[in-house]
């Protein structure tokens, strides 16, 4: 269930740094925390996928995510 927490917190900070880059380019600001919210949400995916036993495919991701609301969301 652990590397289910990993990929699906990682696919939201994934989201919110595309979010926060879009914002960033149309407010001409900065993009240091878009890269940083993408690179950790990046590597929470990539560390997810490597402790899944059997191996982690894009099939898996609606089965990770159901698994996940499932446990917290009731």
């Amino acid at each position: 269930m652990t590397s289910d927490l990993l990929i699906v917190f990682g696919l939201a900070c994934v989201a919110i740094g595309l979010i926060r880059l879009l914002s960033t380019f149309a407010a001409d600001q900065s993009i240091g925390g878009a890269v940083i919210m993408g690179g950790l949400g990046c590597a929470m995916i990539l560390a997810g996928a490597a402790m899944n036993p059997m191996g982690f495919t894009a099939q898996n991701i609606p089965d990770a995510v159901m698994r996940v609301v499932d446990r917290f969301g009731g």
